[in-house]
C-alpha cells in the first residue's frame, strides 16, 4: 500500500500524530499505520451488524429510540418486554445443559491402536532371544507372559495417562474460571447471537506470598504465575476478516481491550524487552497532553448510553488492539533487532517460522510481536458459538433478533389497547356554543362546577351531549395473543420452557411428546456448542500440555471427546423414560410382577443417571434379610389355612370376573370418548389462535372439555383398578395353590 495514503488515512484517526515524534520511515511504525487502515475497513464493513447489535440491546433493555418516542408523543409509551423472558429462558436452558453442575461435558481417551486390539485376542507366548518371558502372579506362581498380557498392560497404561491428562486440563480450567467465562459466552450467544472465546492463552496471574524477612517481620512478595487459560471476548470488541464466513477462513483478527496508565507502566516495568519499554514511553508521552487513543465509534457510545455510562469522549483509558495474522518478514526482523533478541535464538526461530503472529499496538505504536501458541492449522485462536448460524458471516443471530418483529407487534398491540381504553373509558362531551359558559372561563368538567346559561329559556341539556368511543379491547387482545405465539415459533423458545404450560395437554404422554419436541432445537444448539467451543478449547489445552508440560506421565496419543452434553441429554431422556415405565407398569397388571422383582434395580439406575448418592438404597443383603424376616415359616402354616385362602381367592376371583366382563366394553367406550374430547380441544385451540372465537367463550368451553376429560379419566382409572384387583387375586391363588390355580382364569 502507498505510504502517503496510509499516513493520510491514519491521521484522520490520530490527528495528534502530527505534533509527536513519529518516524514514518521505520517498518514498525508504517506497519502500525497499515493495521489502522485495515481495521478501519473492517469497522465500516461491520456497520450493519453493529446496528443490529444495538437494536438487540435496546430490545433486551426494553427501550425505544428517540425517534420512536417522538412519534408516541401524547400516547402510551409502555414497553411489554416479553422477549426478555424468552432470552433468559433459552440462556438458562443452554447453560444448564452445556455446563453441568456435576461431571464434565468432555473427556479424553487413548487413541485406539488396531494392532493392540488384535493382540488382546492372542494367547501366543512371548519370548525374548528364544527364552520365554515369565512373571509371578499374586499367588507367587510363575506364569509365562502372552501377547494378550502385554497388550492389556499397554492399554491400561494408556488409560492411566489419559486420565492424568484429563485431570490436568480440568485443574487448568478451574484455575482460569472457565465455567464463569463459558456462562458469559452463552449469554452473549443467546442475546446477541454470537459468543466468543480466546483460547488457549497464557495468563500472567499475580499472586502474593507472605514470609518472614531478615528482620523477622512478615513481608508481602508479589509473584507472577504463568498459567494457561481462556477468556471471553465481547462481540463489539471482535473484528475478524469480514469477508470470511468462519474463523477458519478468516485471514486475520482484531480484538480491542482497554487498560489504564498504571497497568501500562507496570507491564513495561515487568518486561525485559527494551523495545516494549521504549514503545511504552512513546505511548505515555503521546497521551500525556490528553490525546486519545480510542476509536470513537457510534456503536460504543450507544452501548454506553444503554448501560447509563458516559460516552467514549470522557474515557481516558488506553485502547489496546491485538492483531493476529501474517506480518512481513522485514517487520519481524526490525522488531527482533530492536528487541535485542540475538541471544535468544529459539525465540527468533519461533517468530520467523510461525506464519501467523500476534501483534499488540496502541495509538498507532507497535508494543509487541510474539508467536502464537499454535499454528492455526492445529487450533484457531478464537472459538465462536452462534445461537443461530449465518452461512455468510461469522456473526450469528440471537433470540432478540429472531423475535424482534414479533416483539414490536406485541408492543404496538399493547399500546393500541391502552390508548383505546383511555379514550373509551370516559364518554366524550360535546358543547353547543352560545348556550352556556363556565364561571371560571375554563371548559373543564369538575364536580359541582357552576355554569352560566346565556340563552334565554334554554335548557342545560341542550348545551351538552355525550357520546362513547367504541372499545376494541378484544381485537387488540387477539393481536397480543397472536404476537405471543409468533414469538414462540420465531425464537424456538416456547412457553413450555419458561415454566408456563399454556394450552398444552395435561396427560403424561402428551407432556412427554411436547417436551421432546421443545428440546429438538436445544439438542442441535448444544451439539454446535460441543463442536465449535468445547472440542477446540480442550484440544488446544491438550496440544499445549503435550509440548510444554514437564510431566511425561500425562503425555500420549489421545482423542478429545466432546460428548458430555449429548450424554447429558441422553441421561435426561433415560431418566424420564424410567419414570414413564414405572408409571405405566403400576397400572398394568401384566407388568406389575416385573416391576416388583426389579424395583431396586430400577431405583439404582435412576439414581445413577441423575448423579444421586445411592447409599440410602438398601443393599442386596439387606433386602434378603428383610424378606427372610417377613416370610412366614412353613411349619407354622396349617393345611386348613391354605384351603381357606384358596376358597377365598376363588370366590373373590369369580366376583371380579362377573364385573369385569360388563366393564371391558365400557372401557372401550371411555377410550373412544376421551379421544373425541381431545380432538375437540385441538379444534378449539385452532379457533382461538385464528381469532374466530372470543377469549371468554374459549375459556368456558375449554373448562367444560377439561371437566369431561377428568371424569372420563376417573372412570378409566376405576376400570383399571378392577383389573389390578383381579390380577392380585390370581397371583395370591397361584402363590398358595401353584400353577393349577389357573383353572377357570383363562377365559377372562
Amino acid at each position: 500500500m502507498n505510504r502517503l495514503k496510509v499516513s493520510q488515512a491514519v491521521q484522520k484517526q490520530y490527528p495528534h500524530w502530527q505534533d509527536t515524534e513519529y518516524n514514518e520511515l521505520t517498518k514498525l511504525d508504517f506497519f502500525a499505520q497499515h493495521l489502522e487502515t485495515l481495521l478501519a475497513v473492517q469497522i465500516a464493513a461491520r456497520s450493519i451488524i453493529d446496528q443490529r447489535l444495538i437494536e438487540d440491546l435496546q430490545r433486551f433493555n426494553g427501550t425505544y429510540t428517540d425517534a420512536e418516542l417522538k412519534d408516541m408523543q401524547g400516547r402510551s409509551k409502555v414497553y411489554m418486554n416479553h422477549l426478555r423472558q424468552k432470552c433468559n429462558a433459552g440462556e438458562a436452558q443452554i447453560s444448564e445443559t452445556a455446563i453441568p453442575s456435576s461431571g464434565k461435558a468432555w473427556g479424553i481417551s487413548a487413541t485406539p491402536i488396531p494392532d493392540l486390539d488384535k493382540a488382546l485376542q492372542s494367547d501366543k507366548k512371548v519370548t525374548i532371544d528364544g527364552q520365554p518371558l515369565e512373571v509371578q502372579n499374586e499367588q507367587g506362581e510363575t506364569e509365562q507372559v502372552t501377547e494378550k498380557d502385554l497388550a492389556s498392560r499397554e492399554q491400561q497404561q494408556a488409560k492411566e495417562k489419559a486420565a492424568a491428562m484429563e485431570l490436568l486440563i480440568e485443574d487448568q480450567l478451574i484455575e482460569c474460571k472457565a465455567e464463569s467465562q463459558w456462562r458469559k459466552v452463552i449469554q452473549d450467544g443467546s442475546r446477541l447471537g454470537t459468543g466468543i472465546v480466546r483460547s488457549p492463552i497464557k495468563i500472567d496471574a499475580p499472586q502474593y506470598q507472605f514470609g518472614k524477612g531478615k528482620d523477622n517481620k512478615w513481608q508481602k512478595q508479589r509473584i507472577i504465575k504463568h498459567t494457561l487459560g481462556l477468556r471471553q471476548v465481547r462481540p463489539w470488541d471482535f473484528y475478524p476478516d469480514m469477508t470470511a464466513s468462519t474463523t477458519e477462513d478468516s485471514r486475520f483478527f482484531f480484538e480491542r481491550d482497554y487498560t489504564t496508565k498504571a497497568e501500562l507502566q507496570r507491564w513495561a516495568n515487568d518486561s525485559e524487552n527494551p523495545l516494549i519499554k521504549a514503545s511504552t514511553r512513546r505511548l505515555l508521552q503521546l497521551n500525556k497532553d490528553g490525546n486519545k487513543t480510542q476509536h470513537n465509534t457510534e456503536m460504543l457510545d450507544n452501548i454506553r448510553a444503554l448501560a447509563g455510562m458516559q460516552t467514549s469522549s470522557d474515557d481516558d483509558r488506553y485502547e489496546i488492539w491485538t492483531f493476529i495474522g501474517q506480518v512481513p518478514e522485514a517487520v519481524k526482523d526490525e522488531f527482533l533487532a530492536a528487541s535485542g533478541a540475538d541471544e535468544h535464538q529459539q525465540e527468533i526461530d519461533e517468530l520467523k517460522q510461525m506464519p501467523d503472529v500476534e501483534v499488540t499496538y496502541c495509538g498507532g505504536i507497535v508494543l509487541n510481536i510474539e508467536p502464537l501458541l499454535f499454528d492455526r492449522e492445529q487450533v484457531q485462536p478464537y472459538q465462536v458459538w452462534n445461537w443461530e448460524e449465518d452461512d455468510t458471516c461469522i456473526f450469528g443471530k440471537g433470540v432478540l433478533h429472531l423475535g424482534g418483529h414479533a416483539q414490536d407487534v406485541y408492543n404496538t398491540a399493547w399500546r393500541m389497547m391502552l390508548d383505546n381504553s383511555a379514550i373509551s373509558g370516559i364518554p366524550m362531551i360535546a358543547i353547543r356554543e352560545g348556550i352556556v359558559e363556565p364561571f371560571d372561563g375554563k371548559y373543564e368538567v369538575k364536580a359541582g362546577k357552576p355554569w352560566r346559561i346565556k340563552k334565554l329559556n334554554a335548557s342545560i341539556k341542550e348545551a351538552f351531549e355525550t357520546f362513547n368511543i367504541e372499545s376494541r379491547q378484544n381485537e387488540n387482545a387477539n393481536v397480543i395473543a397472536l404476537a405471543k405465539g409468533a414469538m414462540d415459533e420465531l425464537t424456538g423458545v416456547p412457553m413450555l420452557q419458561q415454566g408456563e404450560q399454556g394450552p398444552a395437554s395435561q396427560t403424561l404422554g402428551g407432556m412427554s411428546m411436547l417436551m421432546n419436541a421443545a428440546n429438538t432445537v436445544r439438542r442441535n444448539q448444544v451439539m454446535d456448542w460441543d463442536h465449535n467451543m468445547i472440542k477446540p478449547i480442550i484440544t488446544g489445552f491438550y496440544h499445549y500440555n503435550m509440548a510444554e508440560h514437564d510431566d511425561d506421565n500425562v503425555k500420549g496419543d489421545y482423542n478429545v471427546n466432546a460428548k458430555g452434553v449429548s450424554a447429558l441429554l441422553v441421561r435426561e431422556v433415560q431418566s424420564q423414560n424410567i419414570i414413564n415405565m414405572l408409571n405405566m407398569a403400576s397400572t398394568n397388571p401384566a407388568l406389575m410382577p416385573v416391576v416388583q422383582i426389579k424395583a431396586i434395580q430400577w431405583l439404582r439406575e435412576w439414581c445413577q443417571i441423575n448423579a444421586m448418592d445411592d447409599s440410602l438404597i438398601p443393599t442386596d443383603d439387606e433386602i434378603k434379610q428383610l424378606q427372610e424376616s417377613q416370610q412366614p415359616k412353613e411349619d407354622e402354616q396349617g393345611e386348613g389355612q391354605g384351603q381357606d385362602n384358596e376358597l377365598q381367592a376363588k370366590s373373590q376371583l369369580l366376583q371380579l370376573e362377573y364385573s369385569l366382563k360388563n366393564q371391558l366394553a365400557e372401557k372401550d367406550q371411555v377410550n373412544k370418548r376421551e379421544i373425541e374430547l381431545i380432538k375437540q380441544q385441538t379444534e378449539l385451540n385452532k379457533l382461538q389462535t385464528t381469532g374466530q372465537i372470543k377469549e371468554a367463550e374459549f375459556n368456558q368451553r375449554m373448562k367444560e372439555l377439561e371437566f369431561r376429560l377428568e371424569r372420563e379419566a376417573t372412570l378409566k382409572l376405576n376400570l383399571e383398578t378392577v383389573q389390578t384387583n383381579r390380577f392380585n387375586a390370581e397371583l395370591a391363588l397361584k402363590q398358595t395353590q401353584g400353577e393349577r390355580a389357573n383353572i377357570g382364569l383363562e377365559s377372562a
